[in-house]
């Protein structure tokens, strides 16, 4: 992954993905490559097992301005705060 020498935008948010999903989320503004934007994200879990709380969430750029997320089981509800960076 290779970027450029500065940051075009960032946009940010969050939504809450119940069940193992997939959940949608669209970004506040329009990538203009995808290939150059970064998605970071964080989550929390408010299941009351053990093993709700750590199983992994997949989030993926999947258009210009589309986000998909997705875990691997059920149980609980998930907030994801997440954030992405596009670069010239």
């Amino acid at each position: 992954m290779s970027f450029g020498t500065g940051i075009r935008q960032v946009d940010r948010g969050s939504v809450n993905l119940t069940d193992a999903g997939p959940v949608t989320d669209t970004l506040g503004t329009t990538l203009t490559d995808t290939a150059k934007a970064l998605l970071i994200f964080s989550f929390s879990c408010d299941s009351t097992s053990a093993e709700g709380a750590v199983i992994p969430v997949r989030g993926v750029i999947t258009n210009t301005t589309t986000l998909t997320f997705t875990r691997g089981k059920t149980g609980g509800t998930t907030t994801i705060e997440w954030q992405v960076i596009e670069y010239y």
